[in-house]
């Protein structure tokens, strides 16, 4: 059994589909009773492959990526800050990911291990 290829997502679409992200908290506030609610959570990504004209398993993936990404350029960050000798709350050290500040709302869920802590970021 082979998988379907996975789906060419454009800049416009992922944008769209992070704000949709963004008003389910069942799928990313893992402090939230929603996100605990597997059933609740399956739905809502049922209902976002069907505004996406896509699968489920493609939603899946496009939120996985994105977590992956997200943590990789928080990593970034805190990597070059320590190289800088800037403290934790310095914002001249950004990320260039275009994605980055649209997914701020995700940051506190973020793995939070030495190699990329939620506390890396400041709320702006």
């Amino acid at each position: 059994m082979t998988s379907a290829p996975s789906r060419e997502w454009t800049k416009d679409e992922t944008a769209q589909f992070i704000y949709r992200i963004e008003t389910l908290p069942e799928l990313w506030d893992a402090s939230s009773d929603l996100y605990k609610d597997r059933y609740r959570r399956t739905r809502a990504i049922a209902a976002l492959a069907s505004e996406f004209n896509t699968d489920c398993r493609e939603v899946s993936r496009k939120m996985h990526n994105l977590r992956t990404q997200l943590n990789a350029e928080l990593r970034k960050i805190k990597k070059r800050r320590k190289k800088s000798g800037a403290d934790v709350d310095d914002d001249s050290i950004r990320s260039s990911w275009q994605f980055f500040e649209t997914l701020r709302f995700m940051i506190p869920f973020c793995k939070s291990d030495d190699s990329a802590p939620c506390y890396l970021v400041s709320e702006s």
